[in-house]
């Protein structure tokens, strides 16, 4: 497989506030979660990627490069996940019942792999807002 089932956009939404924050414990209480979730999410996403992103000085995370890599690619990623989940559902929301639209928690815990496959149509199949 490609892509890690691990990475997911809950984790890159928890690295991109870190990376915004500077530390575990306010990236913590910015995302409304525990510190521990955030080191979680970290650990599993610099695991699931296969790549250091940060070095260890003491209880500190300092980013790496890398670390400054993924975080300009995952805001475009999740801006664009964003943007095509706002055209969809504008494009099709009234022809769903509202019990099938998904919330915004199901859609921050997809897969990556779940994720990409939105952006799979044709260019000419999808629709402009």
């Amino acid at each position: 497989m490609l892509i890690e089932e691990e990475l997911t956009l809950k984790k890159l939404e928890i690295f991109l506030g870190f990376m915004r924050s500077g530390n575990l414990a306010r990236a913590a209480a910015d995302l409304e979660t525990s510190s521990v979730s955030v080191h979680r999410a970290m650990h599993s996403l610099e695991s699931a990627l296969r790549c250091p992103r940060f070095k260890h000085e003491g209880r500190n995370l300092l980013p790496l490069k890398s670390a400054y890599v993924l975080e300009e690619r995952a805001l475009k990623l999740v801006q664009e996940v964003l943007d095509s989940v706002r055209e969809r559902k504008s494009a099709c929301f009234w022809l769903l019942p509202s019990s099938t639209t998904q919330s915004p928690g199901a859609i921050k815990a997809s897969s990556a792999a779940t994720i990409l496959s939105l952006g799979r149509t044709t260019p000419s199949a999808r629709l402009r807002t």
